[in-house]
């Protein structure tokens, strides 16, 4: 589901504040300020001419050895931001994707990106070592877009969306944007293929037919308001989601002892979210602003699942409903152009109400943490200083220190309070104008996830988690060493290798004779990434570009079952992509190529060991822009017809001291899809 819904966000794609880095720089090319290289790379709207670019995504895209990151799992609205800001300001909402965002700013309206890498003073760089900041253009103006979206499936299957957006700037500087998006899909989990069991030591039991089909219809409102207010600027945004996703399975059985069955399993997971946020900054003098975020989100979520399988019946429902407050205030101080503080400090309450129900051949059974609330209240007080120690060295130094209580109730009653010190260091040294080394320390404390609090299952795999009332949050230290070299006006070369020491590490653990989510105790992680920018005019393909980006991870930890070294599960050891792109203005068009390499994910449970694989992903992209205004987009999605696979040894009893029972592998061929997109700009 996280894919559909990121693939259907890319294909449903203001007098704004100054820029918070400086005046822009008169030139149609990528320049860097300073003359050591340090401090904004600038790239102009001329920067990205030739290319049929429609949105501020379209653009950042191509922004040398930069790779849009839409936000981490880490605790804090601070330290959860993405990668990009807008008029020098993180957008002040947690539930609008970075990416959609984006594709909503038309291309005509950016003035400029300002790419800064390893800080500067008076920027909030939101914990990142690079930010993306998209500038907008200060006329007053009113744009009316309007998607339209046509999925056809390889299976026969169609699958529509359609988008219409309102934005206007007056001269004034108050702005008004809002989106309606109405999407019904037929998702990608959809296929056939088959699956195999047989006992650890390989006589068969079963073979099977397999059949998905899938819906998936949402309803989506993004709105915001923002202007002048009383000597300083007001953002305000509102949300609001609602979306239910339904899955039926049917499997043609036979099995060895039983003979011929027909399994099915049906599922739906319904979801209404709505979020209200806003910031307000202000200026108190020449060199000191503050900066207050308001935001409340509020979210139900219900569940429900019914399976005939092996000859039983089995009934899973789960209702949640979830919310998130926060209160943040930022004063930053700028001595000089070298020298800045910024300082403050965040309230956050969230709770989690969960009620899980479950029954076999209808008769209810009893889980662990089956009905549970928790809340956690949380406190936080953070100062970082900027200092631009050399013309080429830059040196960010900071701390946060969190106090947080998470209590529960209901089927558990508990209450454990934690205190984390976040410090941070961040060095940035530019060799020369294209080179630039950067190093960081910093420790790091990982989010919660509540729904790990309370019990669940799932029927398609059999598997039934416990909740786990003792959860602590993932902390990690991380020493992060950075090598970028910029080459040839729109090529990069990045490295980056780190090394992180692990404390409290969520895995699998036994509750109550079940799995469940809980603390196996410390571990190792080291990654190695390299991203790549080649611009191809040298080869003989003018518009062309080759961007990729590759990450190993290697991760280590003590298996709380067996006692052995493994990794963490459900972790990628290789993540890659290739993006071919060429630009052909003599035919108005754009066509590229991306390729998603496949990749395994294995989890360790405490009586079953469960391998997940994913074939390479092929897109195929053709944009033709026969007016300014008017954009076709033509997609070749999953073009090899990619599989997914899942092998699964189950242990009679737990891993460490009995054989594997069964073997499982179940595989599915997922069909390709073509996507047309008309977008036009009124």
């Amino acid at each position: 589901m996280v894919l559909v819904s990121s693939m259907m966000a890319a294909a449903m794609a203001a007098a704004p504040a100054p820029s918070a880095y400086g005046a822009t720089l008169p030139v149609a090319q990528a320049t860097t300020e300073g003359s050591n290289g340090s401090g904004v790379t600038v790239y102009q709207a001329a920067f990205f001419a030739g290319g049929q670019i429609t949105s501020a995504l379209d653009m950042i895209s191509r922004l040398p050895g930069f790779t849009l990151d839409g936000g981490s799992g880490v605790r804090g609205f601070a330290g959860a931001a993405g990668n990009v800001l807008v008029d020098g300001v993180r957008p002040s909402s947690k539930t609008d994707d970075l990416g959609s965002l984006l594709s909503r700013i038309p291309a005509g309206s950016v003035e400029r990106i300002e790419v800064i890498r390893g800080g500067a003073p008076g920027i909030d760089m939101q914990g990142r070592s690079v930010l993306a900041n998209v500038v907008r253009k200060a006329n007053g103006a009113t744009e009316i877009t309007t998607v339209a979206v046509g999925r056809f499936f390889g299976d026969g299957r169609f699958g529509p969306a359609f988008r219409v957006n309102a934005a206007h700037r007056s001269a004034a500087g108050w702005s008004f944007d809002g989106t309606a998006v109405i999407i019904g899909d037929q998702p990608d989990d959809g296929g056939k293929g088959s699956d195999h069991v047989q006992t650890g030591s390989g006589a068969r039991l079963s073979d099977a037919g397999v059949n998905i089909a899938a819906t998936y219809k949402a309803a989506q409102w993004r709105s915001t308001v923002e202007g002048p207010l009383s000597g300083g600027r007001l953002h305000l945004n509102l949300n609001l989601d609602y979306s239910t996703y339904r899955e039926t399975e049917f499997d043609r059985v036979m099995d060895v002892v039983t003979g011929a069955r027909t399994d099915t399993v049906f599922s739906q997971d319904r979801d209404r979210h709505g979020e209200f946020g806003g910031d307000y900054t202000h200026a108190l003098g020449d060199k000191t602003s503050v900066k207050i975020v308001a935001l409340q989100s509020l979210k139900t979520e219900t569940y429900a699942s019914d399976a005939a399988q092996d000859g039983g019946l089995y009934s899973y429902g789960q209702n949640t409903q979830s919310g998130e407050s926060i209160l943040r205030a930022t004063l930053t101080h700028t001595w000089s152009p070298s020298l800045s503080l910024e300082t403050g400090g965040e309230l956050a309450y969230n709770f989690l109400k969960g009620d899980t129900r479950y029954a076999q051949n209808g008769v209810p059974v009893a889980l662990p943490s089956a009905r549970v609330k928790v809340e956690e209240q949380r406190g936080e007080a953070f100062a970082s200083l900027t200092w631009k120690a050399l013309p080429s060295l830059n040196i960010e130094a900071g701390v946060r220190v969190e106090a947080s209580q998470i209590s529960q109730s209901g089927d558990t009653n508990k209450s454990a309070s934690f205190v984390f010190p976040k410090p941070r260091l961040l060095a940035t040294w530019s060799v020369d104008v294209d080179t630039q080394l950067r190093f960081r320390v910093e420790r790091e404390v990982g989010q919660l996830d509540f729904g790990d609090y309370v019990a669940s299952a799932n029927l398609t795999t059999g598997n039934v988690n416990a909740g786990n009332p003792n959860l602590e949050p993932q902390t990690n230290w991380i020493f992060e060493g950075v090598v970028e070299r910029h080459f040839w006006g729109k090529g990069a070369v990045s490295l980056t290798a780190s090394h992180s020491t692990l404390q409290q590490v969520i895995d699998q653990i036994p509750v109550g004779g079940l799995n469940a989510p809980g603390n196996i105790g410390d571990g190792t992680r080291e990654k190695v990434g390299l991203d790549v920018t080649l611009p191809l005019a040298a080869a003989g393909m003018k518009g062309g570009l080759l961007k990729t980006s590759s990450s190993w991870v290697w991760s280590d930890v003590t298996d709380p079952t067996t006692g052995k070294s493994r990794r963490i599960s459900g972790e990628r050891p290789y993540r890659g992509d290739i993006t071919l792109t060429n630009d052909v203005p003599a035919l108005n068009s754009t066509w590229s190529v991306e390729v998603i390499s496949g990749f395994r994910q294995t989890y360790y449970r405490i009586d079953q060991v469960q391998t997940n694989r994913y074939a390479s992903w092929v897109m195929l992209t053709w944009d033709y822009k026969p007016q300014p205004n008017l954009l076709i987009e033509a997609q070749l999605i999953n073009a090899l017809s990619r599989t997914r696979s899942r092998s699964q040894d189950t242990y009679a009893a737990l891993r460490s001291n009995s054989v594997v029972a069964t073997h499982e592998r179940y595989e599915i061929e997922l069909p390709p899809t073509f996507l047309i997109r008309f977008r036009k700009v009124w």
